[in-house]
This record gives structure tokens, C-alpha cells and sequence, in this order.
């Protein structure tokens, strides 16, 4: 037993308390300078002669000199600066000898992690809004909501070096000057160049594989079209109709002369998956080369052959995938041929068995019976394909399908 020791000393059971000449001062309390914990030569907050190692936040009392509030972390006075928790509510700003710092305004850390802005040394709940910090001489912006540094909004309105404009924010809170990309937010999907959405962009812009058609800084729907020899002659009238832009929509398009399914599952399909997103309505237009082919090889069309191989691509994970994320799927019935093909019956078959079996993600347009409805205004260009006029009245049909449900 040493009678004479005075300073920190630690039961079996892992408790500091403070000892005086050799017993344990259970009178001790507030903030007592000595080595304890770790070994650590601090300021150690102390109740009953025990430090109260589990204690973190704002206390108010003396040490080094001056009475005031302390930013303490695990029982003693922190050495960083710090935000120190003095309410459920409220936040001190303490420097970085601990004392809190009434003149303070700017960014602290808790000691959970979390960033918040301080007014004249308390966090500041009214703050909003993007807030300048220096780290190591270079200037940073953070995104602030309520006092607290935002880490899931991701584009914010504020103005840095005399611009205005809704800035790209990572997951730190933090402006990315340099960011470029396509960011979502509640408001739409917007292209970020230079670290904020680009309002002087009006056209295609391409990322991570995909295309986006963009107006004014912001996309808009597209459309992508997949299908054969047929749809290959919709795209060129509608790029020789040379319509004005608010009669033409963002458009894609995946064709190939005489092909059928397996074309379309190997290639149409993949080559502009990628530019399927939550902002694009995909019409399928296939299938009359799949009964021309039956017909050539075998003499007859098996209809739910031809209808469940669709159908089954139809229902693979990566179009479920495409769309729970927003894609829209059509698919466009097959139009009608020359009667003297001798189609017609197939056609209609066909048709209806693929309508009956399409997935519920899917919507089926009735292209087909639109067209039968006033056939003066269907002109084929041979026995299957038709000119450019019906080509377009086909085009304005799909696009007219995605508000009006009566071509569904």
C-alpha cells in the first residue's frame, strides 16, 4: 500500500478512480488532470472519485484555467476540435483544446462522425443550403439540411464562384466540381457536366453505354424501336419527313431485313439494352418474318411456337430488371400483309396468342386492327412493306399508344 500516491488508479473490474495519499477520493468529482485510460495524460471527467469513461458531450465545468463547457469524449476533454453534444437538440462547437468556442462559425464533426454546421459555436437546425469549408488550403462546398450535412441529395441549388445552378453532391455531402454524368433526383433525371446540371445542353449525350436525350440540362422519354425490314422503312420516313422538333420524339432504332426471332434474341434486343432506362418506352415490332420463314421451311406456322419464344424472352430477369426500373415494353401487333400472301389468318392467330401470353410488364398495341379500321390509308409499297405515309401513321400510332390505352 503506498500511502503517498496520489493520481489515477484502476480496479480489477477495469474502474478508474481517483486516489488521494493512497485511498480511493470518492468525494472527487468535475475534472481532474492525471494519466488513466490508455495511459493518457488528459483532463478526466470524474463523479463519486470514478471517471466516467462512457461519457460523451457537452459538460460544463472547470479545468486548465477556465470554467465553461467542455467537449468530452469516453471521460475526458477532447484534444480535437469537436461538436459536442449539450441537448437532444443542441450542438456546442468546441476547439481544440475542448473549450466551446462562442465565435465559431463553420463545419465540426461529432463523435459519431457527423458533420454539422455551427453559428457563433451552436449547430445551426435553420442551415440549409451549400457551406464553404477550407481543408489544407483548398475550398470545398458541402450540402447542408437542417444544421447537418445532407449525404442523400445529390443535386443541390447553390452558387459557387458566381454560378447558380444545381450542383452534383456525393455521398460525403461534398460538391463534385469535376463530376459528369446522369443524376436523378425527385425532380427528373438531369445531365451533370462540370459538377452541375448542364442547362445549356439540348441533344444526345452518352454514359456508361448508354444514350440519353437531353433538353435544356434535363432527359426526356426516348423511344427505341426493334424490329425488321418493316420498322428499317418506318425510321427512314420518319427521317425523310424531316419533322419539326416537337413533332419528332429521342428515337433509337434496331432493325434488320428478314429476320426473326433469333436475330432479335442475339442482336436487336442487346445492342440497345444498355439505353434502356427509366425514361424510355421500347416497342417490339417482329414476327412476320417468323411466320415467312415457317411457311418456307416447313408449310405451315406453329403459332404458339413462334408466340412462346418471344413470350419466354419476354419474362428472362434482365427485362423483369428493366422494367421494375421504369422501362416501358410494347409489343406492336404484326400489321397486315397483301391478302393475296395468304397470311392474313396466321397473322391474326398469332396476334391474339402472343396478346394472351405477354407478361404483365408488357402492353400489347393493336396497330393491326387500327390499321383494318380504314384501309384506304394503308398503301403497300410491295406485298409486304408499305410507303412512307403508312409508315408514319404506324410511327404516330406507337406514340399516341403510350397515353391512349384504346390502342392497347
Amino acid at each position: 500500500h503506498d500511502e503517498t500516491y496520489t493520481g489515477f488508479a484502476k480496479t480489477a473490474d477495469g474502474a478508474w478512480y481517483y486516489c488521494t495519499k493512497g485511498v480511493a477520493d470518492l468525494t472527487a468529482k468535475g475534472f481532474i488532470r492525471g494519466k488513466a485510460e490508455g495511459g493518457r495524460d488528459a483532463w478526466w471527467l470524474c463523479s463519486g472519485g470514478r471517471i466516467l469513461l462512457t461519457k460523451t458531450g457537452a459538460v460544463r465545468g472547470t479545468a486548465k484555467g477556465k470554467t465553461g463547457w467542455w467537449s468530452v469524449v469516453g471521460g475526458r476533454i477532447a484534444s480535437t476540435p469537436t461538436a459536442a453534444r449539450r441537448t437532444a437538440t443542441e450542438l456546442y462547437y468546441c476547439d481544440k483544446t475542448g473549450f466551446h468556442d462562442e465565435t465559431y462559425t463553420g463545419f465540426a464533426k461529432t463523435a459519431d462522425g457527423v458533420w454539422w454546421w455551427f453559428s457563433k459555436g451552436v449547430s445551426d437546425r435553420n442551415a440549409n443550403g451549400l457551406k464553404k469549408r477550407v481543408i489544407n488550403g483548398t475550398t470545398y462546398w458541402f450540402n447542408v439540411k437542417k444544421g447537418q450535412v445532407d449525404t442523400n441529395t445529390r443535386l443541390a441549388l447553390g452558387t459557387i464562384g458566381g454560378v447558380k445552378a444545381y450542383w452534383y453532391v456525393n455521398d460525403q455531402g461534398r460538391v463534385v466540381k469535376n463530376a459528369y454524368g446522369i443524376v436523378s433526383d425527385t425532380r427528373g433525371t438531369w445531365y451533370v457536366h462540370d459538377g452541375k446540371v448542364d442547362t445549356t445542353k439540348t441533344g444526345w449525350v452518352s454514359y456508361h453505354d448508354s444514350k440519353y436525350y437531353v433538353v435544356k440540362g434535363k432527359t426526356v422519354r426516348k423511344s427505341i424501336f426493334i424490329g425488321d425490314s418493316r420498322t428499317a422503312m418506318m425510321e427512314g420516313a420518319v427521317n425523310a419527313a424531316s419533322l419539326s422538333s416537337q413533332d419528332i420524339e429521342p428515337t433509337l432504332w434496331s432493325s434488320m431485313n428478314g429476320k426473326g426471332y433469333d436475330w432479335f434474341k442475339k442482336t436487336g434486343f442487346s445492342q440497345v439494352s444498355s439505353s434502356m432506362d427509366m425514361a424510355t418506352d421500347v416497342f417490339i415490332l417482329m414476327g412476320v418474318n417468323d411466320i415467312r420463314m415457317s411457311f418456307e421451311v416447313w408449310g405451315e406456322v406453329d403459332i404458339a411456337r413462334i408466340g412462346n419464344r418471344y413470350c419466354s424472352f419476354f419474362e428472362q430477369q434482365q427485362v423483369r430488371d428493366l422494367a421494375s426500373g421504369g422501362t416501358h415494353f410494347y409489343f406492336v401487333s404484326i400489321n397486315p400483309v397483301v391478302e393475296s400472301l395468304g397470311w392474313t389468318d396466321t397473322i391474326v392467330a398469332l396476334n391474339s396468342y402472343i396478346k394472351d401470353h405477354l407478361p404483365s410488364w408488357f402492353s400489347y398495341v393493336d396497330t393491326y386492327s387500327a390499321l383494318r379500321k380504314d384501309e384506304s390509308k394503308m398503301i403497300f409499297a410491295d406485298r409486304v412493306h408499305y410507303d412512307n405515309a403508312t409508315s408514319l401513321t404506324i410511327y404516330d400510332l406507337l406514340r399516341s399508344a403510350k397515353t391512349n390505352t384504346s390502342l392497347r
